[in-house]
């Protein structure tokens, strides 16, 4: 799904809900309220959505973080962080990106930075069985292993909406922000792979 068609969706997904319960409306303004306030941790924030400039945060950003938060926060998605000390360049650095993307762990993980119009900026993979972090509604967290696989990269900027299209249809996501000598990887566990994707009004948000 391109980004402008994820937009269209998200715009009309938070149409749907707050006609059908206004409440909605009020849950999505207290999302909001907290990421233009800094309420979320910069690096949890970024994980998910970066923005040039916070004051930049809409209605939209709220409902499409509010779900990705969702999913992490009640184990429908683990998440582990990949160090490899080194910050991403510009998209259109392309060879700059792949010699960071280099120094990941070369026996473990590989990673390709493409970058451009298309559907992600590349990929990242694993060779190996890798140990991620579940959490849950209780703040009980503990270890789950995610088999081999190969993820969608965004790298720099990117939506909400980009993030949570990814998770739910994809299954996974590894996400290098600005600013970060870290990737942060994201993936849904294996032994629910084949759970449909739940809809938005089925996710329980959880309170800000």
């Amino acid at each position: 799904m391109t980004g402008r068609l994820i937009q269209r969706a998200i715009i009309s997904g938070t149409a749907g809900l707050i006609l059908e319960d206004p409440e909605w409306a009020r849950t999505w303004a207290r999302y909001l309220v907290a990421l233009q306030s800094g309420s979320f941790p910069q690096w949890y924030v970024d994980m998910i959505l970066q923005r040039g400039e916070r004051s930049d945060y809409t209605l939209y950003d709220a409902y499409a973080f509010s779900q990705v938060h969702t999913l992490i926060h009640t184990g429908w998605a683990a998440w582990v962080e990949l160090h490899i000390g080194r910050e991403p360049h510009c998209d259109a650095d392309a060879d700059g990106n792949n010699r960071a993307l280099s120094f990941a762990p070369a026996s473990q993980f590989r990673a390709s930075f493409q970058g451009g119009a298309g559907p992600s900026d590349g990929w990242l993979e694993w060779r190996r069985p890798i140990q991620m972090q579940i959490e849950s509604r209780l703040d009980i967290t503990r270890q789950v292993t995610i088999q081999p696989r190969r993820v969608p990269l965004e790298v720099g900027f990117t939506e909400a909406s980009t993030t949570l299209d990814h998770l739910l249809t994809e299954f996974g996501l590894a996400r290098w922000p600005y600013g970060s000598e870290s990737i942060w990887l994201m993936a849904k566990p294996d032994d629910s792979e084949d759970e449909g994707a739940p809809e938005p009004a089925q996710l329980a948000l959880l309170g800000v």
